[in-house]
Formats: structure tokens, sequence, C-alpha cells
């Protein structure tokens, strides 16, 4: 499993959990759940993140990504 795709899972997993919790623990129904969570979709894919790297991503060498590599499997 490529860690893009290990980590798109785990992620999977963790919305799952708190979805499960949330209903188990509040007042909440499923349609209510789905609106909130669409809310903060939204709200999410609007904004935009800016950020500046600390090293020019052009000059990497082979090497300085150890431990990123697309094909690692957890």
């Amino acid at each position: 499993m490529t860690s893009q795709r290990a980590a798109k899972e785990m992620f999977k997993r963790e919305i799952s959990a708190v979805f499960v919790r949330w209903w188990e623990e509040s007042d909440l129904d499923e349609v209510e759940m789905a609106e909130a969570a669409m809310d903060v979709i939204d709200k999410f894919a609007e904004s935009s993140v800016e950020f500046d790297a600390e090293f020019n991503i052009g000059e990497n060498e082979e090497g300085d990504n150890v431990g990123l590599e697309d094909d690692q499997e957890y």
C-alpha cells in the first residue's frame, strides 16, 4: 500500500471513529452530523494554505527525503 493510500485509509478510520463516538454520546442524529461535516468540509475546501519552505524545493539532493518515499508501506 502506498503511503498516500495508507494515510487516506488512516484518515477515514479516524473520521469514522469520531462519527461513531458523537453518534453514541450526543443527541445528534445522522443527518445533523452529516450537515455539520459538510459545513466543515466546505469551509476547509474554500480556504487556502500558504506556506514558505525553509529550503528551495528545486535544490533538494537525492537522499534528502529519506522516509518520504511514495511506495513505502506501513
